[in-house]
């Protein structure tokens, strides 16, 4: 203020409370920016405003990161390939999973009730 005008002036007031503004302005965007997951999209804001907008964001975020071949080289995407399950066990999961389609018949088991009467 006194470098500019060479004594004290009201106009610095305005100019002062509108840069205050912007900066206010910047530090809410950048604070409503980190709440943002990064791997899955979350937002916990839009989710207390409306939840189906922020569970539709997360499912595009999802369908967006399934296309993205580079996502497999990140430390999240490395993260869900060592946590697959080893393809020795396909046939075993086979089983399990469609027992009549491969002709294992599945017998049920006594219940609890029975075998303690």
């Amino acid at each position: 203020m006194m470098i500019v005008w060479q004594e004290f002036d009201p106009r610095v007031f305005p100019i002062w409370a509108f840069s205050l503004i912007v900066c206010e302005f910047f530090v809410h965007y950048r604070w409503r920016a980190s709440l943002i997951c990064s791997n899955c999209g979350f937002d916990p804001v839009l989710y207390k405003k409306n939840p189906e907008r922020a569970q539709s964001a997360v499912n595009q975020f999802v369908a967006k990161r399934r296309q993205d071949p580079s996502f497999l080289l990140t430390k999240s995407g490395q993260h869900l390939i060592s946590r697959r399950k080893p393809i020795g066990n396909l046939e075993a999961l086979k089983r399990e999973l469609y027992p009549k389609e491969i002709g294992i018949t599945v017998v049920p088991q006594q219940s609890l009730k029975d075998v303690v009467h």
